[in-house]
């Protein structure tokens, strides 16, 4: 699934992933924001969904998230990301208590029977959008 939501303010192309085990941004967002990454204490071998494909991560980054009724700081893996700026994966949504509702297209936030707040969820038809040039994510820090 595919919202948008906002990294230190900026509007960033999240997939919405309770299978990783990860939360990931990518570092060609991270630039052009003006994050700086932290090394990581030991790096992190990541393995990814083909099997036998892994890859490694030495750095992170605790931006500020905001997102429905979320308005926190939150640790990211930098990973090289193909299509999202981040993936919101299992850390973030057992904490937050994410219920990702396929039916409705909808992002339930804390429990989806208990009052929780919602957003929706992009389509494909709907401005799901590959992430822009590394040269307009330049001209967006400018």
């Amino acid at each position: 699934m595919a919202a948008i939501i906002k990294i230190n303010g900026v509007e960033a192309l999240a997939c919405w992933d309770s299978g990783a085990q990860l939360d990931c941004i990518s570092p060609d967002f991270i630039r052009a924001i003006g994050l700086e990454p932290q090394s990581r204490c030991k790096p992190l071998k990541i393995h990814l969904g083909t099997k036998g494909s892994t890859s490694t991560t030495s750095y992170e980054v605790t931006p500020h998230i905001e997102v429905a009724n979320i308005n926190a700081n939150h640790r990211f893996d930098v990973v090289n990301l193909h299509k999202w700026d981040i993936i919101l994966g299992s850390v973030f949504c057992n904490k937050h208590k994410v219920h990702l509702d396929y039916d409705t297209h909808q992002i339930h936030f804390g429990g989806k029977h208990i009052g929780g707040t919602s957003i929706p969820t992009l389509a494909e038809k709907d401005g799901v959008r590959p992430r822009p040039s590394k040269a307009r994510m330049a001209a967006m820090h400018d």
